[in-house]
């Protein structure tokens, strides 16, 4: 059955209103471009040759044999991506794979968590690669930075007239997730971040919620903050042995003192390794001053010993390993 003429001349408008819709991108539709990317009703004009270096997937998704759709007289690649996701990925490309900013803050991680994920699907390994170093930065998964870190950041609370612009952990976590990134000792980091913070688990959805979290992961922290929680409180049940006994009474002053001070902290939403290491800088001090400077050391050594197994323990702690 043939459609009528005035059916059809109903539908033609209709058409034509759909391609009055797509609006070329302002800055990434260029003149001498010979491919054309649609997103949504977004269409960028872009070099087959530039995107296909960066990008194994796109390569493909572009190739003359692949692209067999046209569009003004272009190959034309319709993709399912957010405009403002490709627009992110396209200008880091064309701008070289620069990243414009010194750190990670609530401001940027809008972008940053677009790239990361578009990194990811594209395979762009070298943008991937430097947002996670981005995040290590931020995050340190060793025990040195993160004490380093730790310390400026306690320096920062003091300064008048700061603003937290820190994002929270829960959100990078999810991101990571999203982007199919195990780097192991980065997500331990961000959970023992999360474990030092004030979260909640229902409404209102406001402030810091773990929303983002997969239920496994939520499951992670709970029983990462318990098992760090009991590991604390260890380190005050056991006493350690001096080289000189008559510096025992000393230690023993020490662990019924601050020592004790730590089990009462492990029943709270404590930060354990933070609080260890503040015990251990007190309690050499203290020795140096009341005992000898052997047991000084050794005390000390015997802390930070006990410090470096609970971070290098972190990624069992949250059930990552």
């Amino acid at each position: 059955m043939q459609a009528s003429s005035s059916s059809l001349e109903r539908k033609r408008p209709r058409l034509d209103f759909q391609q009055d819709a797509l609006v070329n991108h302002p800055t990434l539709y260029f003149d001498d471009g010979n491919v054309i990317l649609r997103c949504q009703k977004t269409l960028f004009r872009v070099h087959r040759s530039i995107v296909s270096k960066h990008s194994p997937v796109l390569r493909e998704l572009v190739s003359v044999e692949r692209a067999r759709e046209t569009m003004r007289g272009h190959a034309l690649v319709v993709l399912d991506d957010d405009r403002e996701d490709m627009e992110a990925l396209l200008q880091t490309i064309y701008d070289g794979m620069r990243v414009d900013f010194p750190s990670i803050t609530a401001i940027n991680f809008p972008l940053v968590s677009s790239l990361l994920r578009m990194s990811a699907k594209y395979r762009v390994p070298r943008l991937h690669d430097d947002l996670v170093a981005r995040l290590r930065t931020a995050w340190p998964p060793t025990l040195p930075e993160h004490l380093a870190q730790w310390a400026r950041a306690q320096a920062e609370l003091l300064k008048p007239g700061r603003e937290d612009l820190i994002v929270h952990p829960a959100a990078v976590i999810a991101l990571l997730r999203a982007s199919a990134c195990a780097d192991t000792a980065l997500l331990a980091a961000l959970f023992y971040d999360l474990s030092r913070r004030v979260w909640q688990l229902g409404p209102p959805f406001t402030g810091h919620h773990l929303g983002p979290l997969a239920h496994a992961d939520v499951e992670r922290l709970v029983f990462g903050v318990a098992r760090l929680r009991a590991e604390q409180a260890a380190v005050a049940a056991v006493r350690p042995a001096t080289p000189h006994p008559a510096c025992a009474t000393a230690v023993g002053a020490l662990w019924d003192g601050p020592g004790r001070a730590l089990v009462n902290a492990a029943n709270q939403m404590a930060q354990p390794v933070e609080d260890l290491d503040v015990f251990r800088l007190a309690a050499a001090a203290y020795l140096r001053q009341h005992g000898c400077a052997a047991c000084s050391e050794a005390v000390g050594r015997y802390l930070g010993e006990l410090q470096q197994k609970m971070w290098d323990g972190m990624p069992a702690a949250f059930g990552l390993v």
